[in-house]
């Protein structure tokens, strides 16, 4: 992956969206580049898993960091915004390093009280899914189970199931709401699309 084209993607879709003055959620900055401490937050997931996450995972996080453009949950929004229906759009999100800690940490505990082989793998779940981030109750969120030595993994529980970075280009592609895909747009939400993914590099 060439994680620093994926970066200025994030950073120039962030700065249009707060630009415009899209309603993020708060729960999270909506880009928080990579901590100082990132290899280290990445080791300590390596080792507690005994084995590797993959390698465009690591990528992301050590380039390009963490992302939230989930939509608030205020009912004052509404379903539209700037012409895109938010609640059909499955806006991009991806957890940090640090963040993703608390996975490996909730399975270890699981892991002390049961057999490895009951609990099974870790999972790092990395993002809700399309219907959690419509503030619906919804599916498994997001993520790899780990270890995993893949270069290029299946984003796991994403209705697409592609390799990480396939499934980063499908975001960017909809200017970071690929459900946007299976929706008829209006002229205003088309122009807001096209704004959205105007210039961004590829990958």
């Amino acid at each position: 992956m060439q994680a620093l084209q994926c970066s200025a993607n994030v950073e120039r879709v962030t700065e249009r969206l707060r630009r415009w003055g899209y309603p993020f959620d708060g729960f999270q900055p909506p880009w928080a580049p990579p901590s100082a401490d990132v290899q280290s937050e990445i080791a300590r997931i390596e080792s507690a898993v005994a084995g590797a996450v993959p390698t465009t995972l690591r990528a992301f996080w050590t380039v390009v960091g963490s992302v939230y453009w989930k939509f608030t949950e205020d009912d004052a929004v509404g379903d539209v915004w700037r012409g895109l229906p938010l609640r059909e759009a499955d806006p991009f999100c991806l957890d940090g390093a640090g963040t993703s800690w608390w996975c490996i940490e909730q399975w270890q505990q699981e892991v002390a009280g049961s057999h490895p082989e009951v609990v099974g793998p870790a999972v790092l779940q990395l993002a809700p899914d399309y219907l959690h981030k419509a503030n619906i109750s919804g599916g498994p969120p997001y993520g790899f189970s780990v270890p995993n030595g893949e270069v290029d993994a299946i984003f796991e529980c994403e209705e697409h199931r592609l390799p990480f970075v396939e499934y980063l280009r499908l975001c960017f592609r909809w200017g970071g709401f690929p459900r946007l895909e299976r929706v008829e747009l209006a002229p205003e939400g088309r122009q807001t699309l096209e704004e959205l993914r105007s210039g961004l590099e590829p990958f």
